[in-house]
């Protein structure tokens, strides 16, 4: 068994626990998902939120939401706090 049928198992029954029947997310099954999902993406993502919070933490605000990462290019793109926002917080 590999560890995409393991991860759908344990989702199975976890549902079936709860009474939900559906076993599909997105149109694939959550193992599918896992499988298809680029390696270290979520190590990304972490890394980005850290350096939001470390910014929020240490300065008190932040110049950016959030952003969206490519991963076939690895480029990042942010969400930058829009300026009516930021100067209305600085006040």
């Amino acid at each position: 068994v590999g560890d995409a049928e393991c991860v759908d198992q344990a989702v199975q029954r976890d549902r079936a626990a709860r009474g939900d029947a559906r076993d599909e997310v997105g149109g694939r099954t959550l193992g599918e998902a896992l499988q298809r999902q680029e390696p270290f993406i979520n190590q990304t993502l972490a890394m980005h939120a850290l350096a939001m919070l470390t910014q929020l933490l240490r300065y008190n605000e932040i110049s950016y939401h959030g952003g969206f990462v490519n991963a076939k290019s690895g480029i990042v793109q942010p969400i930058p706090v829009p300026v009516t926002v930021a100067s209305s917080n600085a006040a």
